[in-house]
């Protein structure tokens, strides 16, 4: 008789069902199970005491994880996980309400997956087979392109430039409600609900094909409901927390997995004209994304809107959508598969001298590049590029240039010495004077990207990564 250690997993019961056990089998193929304590010989499972037929869904025996690495990236060698992503905030995370859909075929068929039903997951829709990813406009309802094919495809693209790395599977759907706060998105929401139950589908789907279902990563696009109505930095901070952790431990009872999944956050660039560079929501995510649990992968507004005046310009069009499932893509595999990943962000200002504010930056690939002919329009700019120094008073003090030093760092010089005891020194917090319009050509925004230089696969040009939002106090 031999005897093999494996975990039980019984479709219909969430997670594990925590007994170490072992299975017997016998030279007649009979198997029973026993408990590893004291190896004693039980029957097989009473179907009628867990009310159900009993499945064994796991292989008998897991591996320990092996890996490639190869130019600091790992990858799996073998495919027996499919890594879902979970695509969930408001109208931007629900996909574009305008222009032609882009990722219409898929690149990587077999292996960039969604919902048979479709790569948005509604009430009541269950699935219980996958479909290739694609992405469809549809008139009536103005649901276009999402990130969710974009983001599929540039992860197997960067999966298979690792040498050695087995051809996995992805899956993404998207679960997401337009103008919406994050109390009305939260544990016990219909989008969270949502969320949870497209899970258990994958896992069910995965297991029926002989794989493991794991929640790699949960791409949070949200903010603009919280901009302006008194939520503060902390409040919103507290609210992001607390999203990683409950919709982690949600998904662990329903996958069975050890690790919560890390949420990456594209940063919000709605932002209130009355806060000036005192912005509450995208100080809170610059300042998540020095947490262990979350990551900021960049800002929305390089992205195309939908329109670039009046209350479209919030939404970003099939262009601007698959776009931003690259720049998700390439954080997640940074922060998953490579040495780690942080956003084009300020990392530490100071006053250098009373002329001179000196800017550190984190910068994927250096050096850093002021572009005043990109993808951001920079007429009609408040500030410079768009820095701007605020007084006690409330004024702005002029700079009068600004530069790169070193690769990674901007220098402001003022036209004047500062001789106030504090400035509030800030970067893409305000939109055009007297505009209430977002994106690339009237919003909150900047000129300030680095040096990479990533090529869509589906034609949308190239992918830089633009400076976040951001604004500090800083004592003279």
């Amino acid at each position: 008789m031999t005897y093999r250690r494996f975990t039980a997993q019984v479709r219909g019961l969430r997670g594990p069902v925590g007994l170490d056990t072992l299975l017997l089998a016998s030279p007649d193929g009979a198997s029973k199970i026993g408990t590893a304590d004291n190896l004693t010989l039980a029957k097989s499972i009473d179907a009628e005491k867990l009310n159900r037929a009993p499945v064994l869904d796991e292989a008998l025996s897991r591996p320990a994880p092996s890996y490639v690495l190869s130019g600091g990236y790992s990858a799996p060698r073998f495919a027996d996980v499919i890594d879902l992503f979970i695509v969930m905030g408001q109208s931007n995370a629900g996909g574009a309400t305008s222009g032609l859909a882009i990722a219409t075929a898929s690149l990587y068929p077999g292996r960039c997956l969604m919902p048979d039903v479709g790569v948005r997951i509604t009430a009541g829709w269950h699935f219980s087979s996958s479909a290739d990813a694609v992405e469809t406009f549809n008139s009536a309802t103005n649901e276009g392109e999402t990130i969710v094919t974009s983001m599929l495809s540039h992860l197997v693209q960067a999966n298979d430039a690792v040498p050695g790395a087995a051809r996995r599977k992805f899956i993404g759907f998207v679960s997401a409600v337009g103008g919406q706060s994050f109390s009305q998105l939260k544990r016990g929401s219909f989008a969270w609900q949502n969320a949870l139950d497209g899970c258990e589908d994958a896992r069910a789907m995965a297991m029926q094909g002989g794989y493991r279902i794991r929640v790699a990563g949960i791409c949070w696009i949200q903010g603009e409901n919280q901009t302006g109505d008194g939520t503060t930095a902390d409040q919103y901070y507290n609210m992001l927390r607390t999203l990683a952790r409950d919709f982690g431990d949600d998904v662990a009872e329903v996958t069975g997995q050890k690790s919560r999944p890390m949420l990456f956050i594209m940063q919000t660039s709605t932002v209130s004209n009355a806060l000036g560079l005192d912005q509450q929501v995208q100080m809170a995510q610059h300042r998540a994304a020095s947490e262990g649990w979350a990551r900021m992968v960049g800002p929305l507004y390089p992205y195309p809107a939908s329109a670039n005046t009046g209350a479209e310009s919030i939404h970003k069009n099939g262009s601007g959508q698959n776009l931003m499932g690259q720049c998700f893509a390439r954080a997640i595999h940074n922060e998953l598969n490579g040495l780690g990943w942080q956003a084009l962000r300020v990392r530490s200002s100071r006053l250098k001298s009373s002329t001179v504010i000196r800017i550190e930056c984190d910068v994927p690939v250096a050096p850093l590049v002021i572009d005043t002919a990109g993808a951001v329009t920079a007429a009609g700019l408040q500030g410079l590029y768009d820095f701007d120094v605020q007084l006690p008073d409330g004024s702005y003090a002029t700079i009068a240039s600004a530069a790169v030093v070193d690769g990674t760092a901007i220098e402001l010089t003022m036209s004047a010495p500062i001789t106030a005891a504090w400035v509030r020194v800030g970067y893409a917090m305000r939109r055009n004077a007297g505009s209430t319009d977002d994106g690339p050509v009237n919003g909150a925004r900047g000129c300030i990207r680095d040096s990479s230089a990533s090529a869509n696969l589906f034609g949308q040009g190239t992918l830089r990564n633009w400076l976040c939002h951001w604004a500090a106090v800083l004592p003279a």
